[in-house]
């Protein structure tokens, strides 16, 4: 079963990719942080795919990706952003070969959310 990192600081919002996540079958680790985000990429929990808000009250989601990079078998792992800020684009863009694609909060659903996923990692079998 595929697992996705899903790091959001906003409970609601990250309530609701976890619960989203998990009826479709995915195996979910939730990050409110970037520490509790490092703490996972850094344990040997295999991770999928990150779902990254880069506006964290503890520093930006760049710390995330710069981890990410700098561990050889997490370095092809696919991130989507979700960010209501304009530093979404310039996250992307230095960090091109993990971050696959951006999503506006705000300007996508659930089901959107499931497609952009699925683009990267094969669909969970629902529980």
């Amino acid at each position: 079963m595929p697992t996705v990192l899903v790091v959001e600081d906003y409970p609601p919002c990250r309530i609701a990719a976890v619960r989203l996540l998990q009826h479709e079958g995915y195996t979910v680790l939730a990050a409110a942080s970037v520490q509790e985000a490092l703490d996972i990429l850094a344990s040997a929990q295999a991770v999928d795919l990150v779902l990254l808000d880069l506006d964290l009250p503890d520093g930006g989601g760049q710390a995330i990706l710069d981890a990410l990079c700098s561990q050889p078998a997490r370095a092809d792992v696919p991130v989507i952003i979700i960010s209501g800020s304009g530093t979404c684009r310039l996250a992307a863009e230095a960090h091109a070969r993990l971050v696959r694609q951006r999503l506006v909060k705000g300007q996508f659903a659930g089901d959107g959310l499931l497609q952009a996923i699925q683009r990267y990692i094969a669909p969970a079998i629902p529980a």
